[in-house]
């Protein structure tokens, strides 16, 4: 970001643009009566550069404490809680589970393999079966009288675009409980290729037999690398090669997108959920500088969007 802006340029734009909008007024209002608030970032992804090396764009400091100080601006007595985002698999201690059931966006799809960014699919699709779909948070999500997230704008070659939506996905605790993509091609109910060809249906057999060996390592290691690893299966170099659900034809990640949003905004505290919104939601998307192209994995440019 600071390639293009000084960051002390952003930060004034970033204040600027808040204390000249309708939308501070709203906005401050709305959280005054707040006891307790989870703010979050884009997270990026730290821990996966890609091949190239280049990092997943994720909101700058410049633009996500402008947010943060109002906040605490207008909102004293709440209790703000940073959520930076980043997950390890598993569910922590204190998660609470929600189960959407009939209402989840991915109910009624038979004979579906999902697959999350994890490696561990039989965990995925243990908790997508049937009547049981079911995504974990943090007991202070939960318990959180508002959510703020701040995206940043970039495209994504799951979910066609990152901004509010999609970026909340990242409040979810366990990211194994993510379904992203269905294995198969259109043809057969899924979605991880366009077509089928020798080469991909060689790839998917290697990699269903990887992903459990892999499950393993990974966990014995504490490590985030399954997808690093897995890569390395992979039967094509090229980035822009339709595998794992990276095109428009996805049919699975907006369901979940769909069905955490849901969550967050009518889950009670104790999982259960309401027929009334439990939580007020806000999302300021980061847009001063955009990862544009094979984002958000691979960002070919940023460029200011104004």
């Amino acid at each position: 970001m600071t390639d293009v802006l000084h960051a002390n340029e952003v930060m004034v734009i970033s204040r600027r643009a808040w204390e000249s909008t309708a939308l501070a007024t709203h906005f401050g209002a709305a959280s005054a009566d707040c006891a307790s608030i989870v703010v979050m970032p884009d997270p990026g992804d730290e821990h996966r550069a890609g091949r190239t090396g280049q990092r997943h764009p994720s909101t700058a400091a410049e633009v996500f404490q402008p947010v943060v100080d109002w906040l605490r601006t207008w909102a004293p007595a709440a209790a703000l809680h940073i959520d930076d985002g980043h997950r390890r698999r598993g569910s922590p201690p204190c998660a609470v589970t929600v189960n959407l059931r009939e209402q989840s966006a991915l109910f009624g799809l038979q004979g579906r393999r999902y697959h999350s960014a994890e490696a561990d699919t039989r965990e995925t699709n243990r908790h997508h079966t049937g009547a049981v779909h079911e995504y974990t948070f943090s007991a202070t999500v939960l318990r959180s009288d508002m959510i703020v997230t701040v995206p940043k704008l970039k495209t994504h070659g799951k979910a066609g675009i990152n901004a509010s939506m999609t970026n909340a996905i990242n409040l979810a605790a366990d990211p194994n409980l993510l379904p992203q993509y269905t294995m198969g091609t259109p043809k057969t109910g899924g979605d991880a290729y366009r077509s089928s060809s020798a080469r991909f249906r060689l790839e998917s057999v290697m990699m269903a037999a990887a992903r459990p060996v892999v499950s393993r390592v990974v966990r014995l290691a504490d490590s985030r690398g399954t997808a690093d690893l897995l890569d390395g299966l992979t039967l094509s170099r090229d980035p822009r090669s339709v595998r794992a659900g990276n095109w428009f034809g996805n049919d699975t990640l907006w369901r979940t997108i769909l069905d955490v949003n849901r969550a967050l905004r009518y889950a009670q505290a104790d999982g259960t959920l309401a027929t009334t919104p439990q939580r007020r939601t806000f999302s300021i998307v980061n847009a001063l500088v955009s990862g544009d192209g094979e984002a958000p994995i691979l960002p070919t440019r940023s460029k200011p969007t104004w």
